[in-house]
C-alpha cells in the first residue's frame, strides 16, 4: 500500500475509515474528461470560437483562406525577405565612392567657418590622385549585383495573401495582450 503522508494510514488528509464513508465515488480520483481534439491543421476552423490556431482568433466576419491563416500562424515578427532595389545600391556605392574620395582630398581634418547655415555641397575630387583609391573605386562599382541567389522564405501564394490583408480596409489585426496571439476584427468592432 502507498502512503503518501508520514501518519501511515492517512492520505489527502483523510483517513481510512473517512475514504469508507465517503463511499467507492470518491476512493478513485477521476480523469478529467477528454476535450475535443485541437484542429490538426491549419485549416479546421473552431466555429464556435473562430479560434483557428492558438496565436489566431477572427472576430471578424471576413472569411479568411487557408494561405491567409498560415502566413498569419508564422507571426508579427515574421519578416519576408526584401525585395532588392539595385538603383538604391548604385546610389549608395556612388555617394561612397564620393565620400572616400573627399576624405583622401581633404583628409581627417574638420574645417568649420563658424556659420550656422551652410549649403549642401556637391563637390567631388578629380581622379587621378591616388591610383590604389581609384582601382579600388573601380572595383566596387563594377561588381554584379546578382540577388539570384537570395532565398525568399514566402511563397508567392503567401506573398499574394500577405497583400490582400494589407490592402482589406475592413479589417484591422492586432496583438493580442497576453499570448502573444493575433487578433482579426473588424473596422466597426
Amino acid at each position: 500500500m502507498r502512503v503518501d503522508t508520514k501518519i501511515r494510514g492517512q492520505r489527502h488528509g483523510k483517513t481510512r475509515g473517512d475514504w469508507k464513508k465517503l463511499g467507492n465515488r470518491n476512493c478513485k480520483r477521476k480523469r478529467p474528461e477528454q476535450t475535443t481534439a485541437k484542429p490538426t491543421c491549419s485549416s479546421e476552423l473552431n466555429k464556435t470560437t473562430n479560434r483557428i490556431d492558438p496565436k489566431v482568433i477572427n472576430l471578424s466576419s471576413t472569411k479568411l483562406d487557408n494561405s491567409q491563416i498560415d502566413l498569419l500562424i508564422k507571426g508579427f515578427k515574421f519578416t519576408p525577405t526584401p525585395t532588392p532595389n539595385t538603383t538604391i545600391l548604385k546610389s549608395d556605392i556612388q555617394q561612397f565612392s564620393r565620400r572616400l574620395r573627399l576624405r583622401e582630398y581633404f583628409g581627417n581634418g574638420k574645417f568649420d567657418d563658424g556659420s550656422l547655415v551652410r549649403n549642401k555641397s556637391t563637390f567631388t575630387p578629380n581622379t587621378g590622385r591616388d591610383e590604389y583609391l581609384d582601382s579600388f573605386i573601380d572595383t566596387i562599382s563594377k561588381l554584379p549585383i546578382n540577388y539570384h541567389n537570395t532565398k525568399q522564405n514566402l511563397s508567392r501564394r503567401e506573398k499574394k495573401s500577405l497583400e490582400e490583408l494589407k490592402n482589406n480596409p475592413s479589417i484591422i489585426l492586432k496583438e493580442a495582450d497576453k499570448g502573444g496571439g493575433i487578433v482579426i476584427m473588424d473596422k466597426t468592432f
